[in-house]
């Protein structure tokens, strides 16, 4: 197995700086997935303007608001220092991996011109990048970083960090088009709300989670021989029978289909994937996204995909999985006899821990011996995860991040004395002007018993 791909990719950095060597540099950036682009730069504090050092957003919102031509004499000049070359031919690399990206996907139903969230690795940053589709062509114009994704969910917040007319107009699109395309690693998917007004997405939860997969599943399978299967923005069919001994693979509540989508471009071997949600819409864009990767062959989509609309149970859904991942409401409610008279109109996506604690009751079926579930909840209802597991089970948190507290969730009669009974018995916090944050994490569960005898964790 080769080293972990930042690391390699830091170690090709300082050996293409040693020498000077521009072109190794451009020819390692050839070789590796578009997410190791950007971490390098920091790491080696290669992101300046004149003597001083940006941040990541900082940096991409000066650079992205320069014409292509000057970036391009800024790396052709000689007098530019060695690691200001380097860090401008790696935007413009990633310039032209996402343009590639957009021409091939061939989404049927993408506009012509549009905007694109993409969203660095460690979700270190967010970046809006608008498009114009020219023929078989794909253009890239303004871009807007933000420090952060979790802005994208706050018009206000996303707002301080505009600073152009053209920075607005891309904030402005983003927010209020019916169509979404979202980048994430080398996964691209399309949510089209004309078709789908029920889908949205994806949440920063998802997010979290599809990147955790690929720093801890998908980059540890990568090796010298089945790399071209995943690096170019169409990625190498496979054979079927490089599958056979494959990962099945279930998402219960798949939504727009990111973590699916990602799961078919990602995993080294595919035997099977599934996916549930109550939503049709849901389902039709999980299955467009998946189909989008065109990493098997066209039959295999219907050979090797489920797809189900309906309510979850284990009739609905296959059993003993490899991999299950989960991102359910997970908001917990408070005793009836906290409530109030009148009942809180709480949102369906974000509040209830029901499919939470049935999909945990339920792991021992769903999860294969060697297997594992990976659900993304609230920490604010660690109670709920921990009277809901079974004895033969383990839940183990791999990561955490804290996140605004979205309010708009719980408006409505009640909304006050539910925030407080949050605040008071689960932990809710405060944090500058009165904004609320809340902490999210990736719990991990398997079999307490691997095969053997030996403990899963």
């Amino acid at each position: 197995m080769t080293a972990a791909p930042v690391d390699q990719t830091l170690a090709e950095w300082d050996e293409a700086y040693a020498a000077n060597d521009l072109d190794l540099w451009v020819e390692h950036l050839d070789r590796v997935p578009v997410s190791d682009f950007f971490p390098v730069l920091g790491e080696r504090e290669a992101l300046k303007r004149g003597a001083r050092l940006l941040t990541l957003s900082q940096w991409l919102n000066y650079i992205g608001g320069r014409r292509p031509n000057e970036v391009s004499v800024e790396v052709e000049n000689p007098s530019t220092a060695p690691e200001e070359r380097m860090a401008v031919a790696t935007y413009l690399r990633w310039r032209d991996r996402i343009e590639n990206l957009l021409k091939a996907s061939r989404l049927p139903n993408l506009p012509q011109a549009g905007v694109v969230q993409y969203f660095a690795d460690h979700l270190a940053a967010g970046i809006l990048i608008g498009y114009q589709r020219i023929g078989s062509t794909v253009e890239l114009g303004s871009l807007l970083a933000v420090p952060n994704p979790e802005a994208y969910l706050d018009p206000l917040r996303a707002l301080q960090f505009a600073r152009t007319p053209s920075q607005l107009d891309l904030l402005r699109r983003s927010l209020y088009s019916r169509h979404k395309v979202v980048i994430q690693r080398n996964t691209l998917v399309h949510i089209d709300r004309e078709r789908a007004s029920d889908v949205f997405g994806p949440s920063i939860d998802t997010l979290f989670l599809n990147d955790w997969l690929h720093a801890n599943r998908y980059a540890q399978q990568r090796t010298a021989v089945n790399a071209v299967f995943f690096e170019d923005p169409v990625p190498r069919k496979a054979t079927e029978a490089s599958f056979e001994e494959g990962t099945t693979f279930l998402e219960v509540g798949c939504g727009n289909g990111l973590l699916a989508a990602s799961f078919a471009r990602n995993e080294a071997k595919v035997r099977s994937f599934a996916a549930i949600d109550v939503s049709h819409e849901a389902v039709s864009a999980t299955y467009e996204n998946v189909s989008t990767q065109r990493r098997l062959h066209g039959s295999s989509i219907s050979n090797r995909g489920r797809f189900t609309i309906g309510n979850y149970g284990l009739g609905a859904v296959p059993h003993g999985s490899d991999l299950v991942v989960c991102n359910p409401p997970y908001l917990p409610q408070p005793p009836p006899h906290t409530r109030g008279a009148a009942a809180h109109p709480l949102s369906r996506a974000t509040v209830g821990t029901e499919l939470l604690e049935q999909v945990l009751r339920d792991s021992p079926t769903l999860i294969s011996p060697e297997g594992e579930l990976l659900m993304i909840s609230s920490r604010l209802a660690e109670q709920e995860i921990a009277s809901s597991l079974p004895s033969a089970m383990t839940a183990k948190l791999v990561a955490s991040r804290l996140v605004p507290f979205d309010i708009e969730a719980v408006r409505g009669e009640g909304e006050a004395e539910y925030v407080q009974w949050l605040r008071e018995e689960r932990g809710l916090q405060v944090r500058g002007n009165n904004g609320l944050v809340h902490a999210i994490g990736i719990y991990r569960i398997r079999h307490r018993e691997r095969k053997g005898g030996r403990s899963n964790d």
